[in-house]
């Protein structure tokens, strides 16, 4: 059984990744968590991270920021800060994160220098070896699998991967329509010449709380089990900013307080082997098995217990025990 490629896949993204005060110069909906817990907690496999290049005590740094380089952020102030945070992700191992940098216009360089040295950047904590461009030039590395691509850090570049995205308030049938036909989110995904149909295939919104979120693309990697959780959660830990920044939207999203169910990360696992596999294979919760969200070649890791239970894997799955757990997994 081929495991599918990366353009052949949906991602669940985050926009503005790094925004998380207003200050009235972004629009809502606004980070809560930073990109590492969003990555580990909340299956955010896609990372937007704006910035432009200034000289900071005679070197050229690349300054996370959306209207200039005093932007308040909650998380760092150089694209460095956030790249270290992210490598340290404990689903970093498992799978690839897919930055998107987009060069704002306060810097005092060209577009194409401020890019080099965010490739630098990544290249500096992920290691040259572990850093791939899917630039126009590297169009092959488009075709590897995820599993292929774990541990590794992937500048996605916009012209060789539909991406969509929102900053404002959306919701799953329009994010579904951007995925079928790449129209319905405010950055459209138009089909590409030569290779790829019309459709998003990482969809960069910040509703990324709301159970619905976790559903429209490929679950996490590594997917947790945990006989002994105790869902629903509540989210009550979203960084708190003025009053101005408590947002919701008319779908109920909001900005704190969410209730997540069962999802298969390290914060919300599953309690079932079976309902981790049917997950992997590519079943929401429409009931059908849908290839362009499953996760063909993940890996599952089990909290040791029993877990009576049967189960029929007919994809190409890796069932561990989580590590640094003592005892043993029992199924069935």
């Amino acid at each position: 059984m081929r495991l599918r490629g990366i353009t052949e896949l949906v991602f669940k993204g985050t926009h503005n990744s790094y925004a998380c005060l207003s200050a009235g110069i972004h629009d809502v909906p606004l980070m809560g968590h930073s990109p590492r817990q969003q990555i580990d907690d909340f299956g955010v496999w896609s990372v937007e991270l704006d910035f432009a290049v200034k000289t900071v005590d005679g070197v050229p740094r690349a300054i996370v920021g959306h209207d200039d380089d005093d932007d308040p952020l909650c998380w760092g102030r150089f694209l460095r800060d956030y790249v270290q945070d992210i490598h340290t992700a404990r689903s970093r191992p498992y799978r690839p994160v897919f930055f998107i940098f987009e060069v704002k216009g306060w810097g005092e360089t060209s577009e194409q220098a401020a890019l080099d040295i965010a490739m630098e950047d990544l290249r500096a904590v992920f290691g040259a070896n572990n850093t791939v461009d899917l630039s126009d030039e590297a169009r092959g590395a488009s075709l590897s699998a995820v599993p292929e691509l774990a541990g590794k850090a992937v500048f996605v570049h916009t012209r060789r991967f539909n991406r969509g995205y929102d900053d404002h308030c959306t919701d799953r049938a329009a994010v579904n329509q951007a995925i079928a036909v790449g129209t319905g989110l405010e950055g459209g995904c138009p089909a590409i010449p030569g290779f790829s149909a019309p459709g998003c295939r990482i969809i960069g919104i910040d509703q990324y709380q709301a159970d619905w979120t976790f559903e429209y693309g490929v679950p996490a990697n590594p997917l947790i089990v945990d006989g002994a959780a105790q869902p629903p959660w509540t989210v009550t830990d979203s960084v708190q900013g003025p009053l101005e920044d408590h947002w919701s939207c008319p779908n109920g999203d909001s900005w704190n307080g969410q209730v997540v169910h069962e999802q298969g990360t390290w914060r919300f696992p599953y309690r079932t082997v079976r309902a981790t596999v049917t997950r992997a294979q590519g079943t929401t919760p429409n009931g059908v098995r849908d290839p362009l969200r499953a996760g063909w070649g993940w890996t599952v890791l089990i909290v040791p217990g029993r877990y009576r239970e049967t189960v029929t894997v007919d994809i190409p799955l890796r069932l561990e025990k989580k590590p640094g757990e003592a005892g043993t997994v029992l199924i069935g």
